[in-house]
């Protein structure tokens, strides 16, 4: 297989497919083409095998012409397989009837051809074209527009090594491409090499399998001098250290409470530790007055789907929370404050692994685990209601420690009651003694209301 090595505009011809006489000489050069035109023996077609590729990618559609005549078309796999007539042949490839590759190249009978183009990024760079055959022959030339392209000015030529960045080792083997150029170039065992080019800027890719590819802009080259360029290339992949990133487990993070809910198989909402202590909640009721489809009634009670609080069940740590009152199943939930809890867990469905006593859903309490150092925090909060703060208000001698929730023994049974299993038992003398001994306190007196207010110590450690 021959290549066109001219460089002025082509001649024309009409196509034909008709073979070459086998006896035919050599033909004078033509004013116009300035060069001598061989001719391929008659006989058998020459096979051709294409792949197309643009971007890496298998180019489809493009059709191949041999002297005007269509003889196929590229597959999804950007391949085609066709037996074009021996002899001096126009091939063209067209796609979307625009030529992208004009050929003129001369191929012998029974000739098999393998050819691999790899189309340009931009339309001013050429196409890229490996040729392989069985006849052997030079480089195909590419032709646009059907003049060759016109260099400017003289040739220059491009030197240099090429070593490894890590060592300095001279790499053989390492091919360098320009973009817009069919000419490529290898380096040699030393890691040498040459190269003649047009002048002009160029755009220089050097590929080697064991050294990661290399690309630089705007290299240069002189018309009639030689500019030599060295390369260092840096190995493929480094081998590093293991390397072991830690970060400490937040417990109640956002982080976890949201891998807790995705996990979870029931429709369930979860607040942790760290969205209470963002906003501030000092108990597990007002942390969960911000989860969706429940309410709190008096600042105590959890109302679900707007069931009743007694259709709510409460568990503390897995175990089922009993109620201080003693007629309905409800749990006050401003008992518990923030400060100890790590998570709360509301679950509108039922699960297996859940008790299944609820009508409306089930409020989950989980404290923190046994902290590795002793930790303390204390709260006040306060509150006013413009109907009774500040105003006068009903109230009765009590305890001293009524403001803590804890009788302070005024309201104790008497001993001599506390002894006694049936009153009726004793006389009316023995009835009457006992009920003087009650204090007298049924009395009630008017005071201002303070506000309200509340006081919170948290704290906790290992022992």
């Amino acid at each position: 297989m021959c290549a066109d090595s001219g460089a002025a505009p082509r001649t024309s011809r009409p196509p034909s497919d008709e073979p070459t006489p086998a006896a035919a000489q050599a033909t004078p050069a033509s004013p116009e083409s300035g060069r001598t035109d061989a001719v391929a023996k008659a006989g058998a077609p020459a096979e051709l095998s294409l792949v197309i590729f643009e971007r890496g990618n298998p180019v489809s559609g493009v059709e191949l012409k041999v002297n005007g005549k269509r003889y196929g078309v590229t597959d999804t796999d950007g391949a085609l397989w066709a037996n074009i007539p021996s002899g001096r042949r126009d091939v063209v490839l067209v796609r979307d009837s625009k030529p992208l590759v004009e050929l003129d190249f001369l191929t012998d009978a029974g000739e098999s051809l393998q050819m691999l183009v790899t189309l340009p990024e931009t339309p001013a760079a050429r196409p890229r074209i490996d040729v392989a055959s069985t006849a052997g022959g030079e480089q195909v030339k590419i032709v646009r527009d059907d003049t060759a392209l016109e260099e400017k000015g003289p040739p220059g030529a491009l030197t240099g090594r090429i070593v490894a960045a890590d060592s300095g080792a001279p790499i053989s083997g390492a091919r360098l491409y320009f973009a817009g150029q069919a000419t490529d170039a290898t380096t040699d065992k030393a890691g040498r090499y040459a190269v003649e080019l047009p002048a002009g800027n160029y755009r220089l890719s050097v590929v080697h399998p064991d050294y990661a590819t290399q690309k630089l802009d705007n290299v240069r080259v002189i018309p009639g001098k030689q500019v030599t360029s060295n390369i260092e290339l840096s190995p493929a992949g480094l081998a590093l250290a293991d390397y072991v990133v830690t970060a400490p487990y937040v417990e109640g993070s956002i982080s976890s409470v949201f891998d807790t809910q995705r996990e979870a198989e029931g429709v369930i909402d979860i607040i942790g530790a760290e969205q209470m202590a963002r906003t501030g909640d000092s108990d597990a009721a007002q942390a969960l007055g911000r989860v969706t489809g429940l309410t709190i009634e008096d600042g105590q009670y959890a109302v679900i789907r707007g069931q009743p609080e007694r259709y709510t069940f409460s568990t503390f740590n897995g175990s089922p929370l009993p109620s201080p009152d003693p007629i309905q199943r409800i749990v006050p939930l401003d008992l518990f404050p923030a400060g100890v809890l790590k998570s709360i867990a509301v679950q509108k469905s039922y699960t297996a692994d859940q008790p299944g006593e609820f009508g409306g859903g089930l409020v989950a309490l989980s404290t923190r685990d046994i902290p590795d150092e002793a930790f303390g925090a204390v709260s006040v909060r306060t509150g006013f209601n413009s109907l009774s703060t500040n105003k006068d208000g009903l109230t009765y001698a009590g305890g001293s420690t009524d403001f803590l929730g804890f009788d302070d023994g005024a309201r104790e049974l008497p001993a001599a009651a506390a002894g006694e299993a049936n009153l009726g038992n004793l006389s009316i003398d023995q009835q009457n003694a006992i009920g003087a001994q009650f204090p007298n306190s049924y009395n009630v007196t008017n005071e201002t209301l303070p506000p309200d207010s509340g006081l919170s110590i948290v704290g906790g450690g290992a022992f």
